[in-house]
């Protein structure tokens, strides 16, 4: 259904890496398969939806590059286009995150963060391997005096 989209969309000329029905676009799908059983989901909607952030991240990449005077396939939606960059690259650009470290204190707060981070880097190794992604909360509750948060443990 979502390579039949882009087909339609772009009459065939679009190009994907690992092919239309390689590791990305598989990826690609499962994550939309998730969606399935929660309230508002719709399959060509979300489906929609899913195109678009991939064609924004798509029309970003090949813009950084024409900037950068870098040559560039108009037609090809690449790894990072459709499952997006390496999560565990993504924090280290994080103005929030750099903040947060140079904050005195808070080891318990900076730890949590670090851990859910971590947790969405495996995920995304997961995905890779093509192995189902761990399933986590990530609400959390910070509470006490300033310098002393805690977090409650789960049990």
């Amino acid at each position: 259904m979502f390579t039949a989209y882009v087909d339609k969309k772009y009459k065939g000329q679009m190009k994907f890496d690992d092919g239309p029905v390689g590791l990305f676009v598989r990826i690609t799908i499962r994550r939309l398969g998730r969606g399935r059983g929660q309230a508002g989901f719709g399959n060509a909607r979300a489906m929609q939806n899913l195109f678009l952030r991939i064609a924004d991240r798509q029309s970003a990449r090949v813009r950084q590059s024409r900037n950068a005077a870098i040559p560039v396939d108009d037609m090809l939606i690449s790894r990072d286009d459709l499952i997006g960059p390496d999560p565990s690259l993504a924090i280290q650009k994080s103005a929030s995150w750099t903040k947060l470290k140079d904050m005195i204190g808070l080891a318990s707060v900076k730890q949590s963060v670090q851990d859910l981070v971590d947790l969405i880097g495996t995920n995304f190794k997961r995905e890779l391997e093509e192995k189902e992604p761990l399933q986590v909360t990530l609400n959390r509750v910070f509470y006490g005096n300033p310098g002393s948060y805690s977090i409650p443990q789960p049990g």
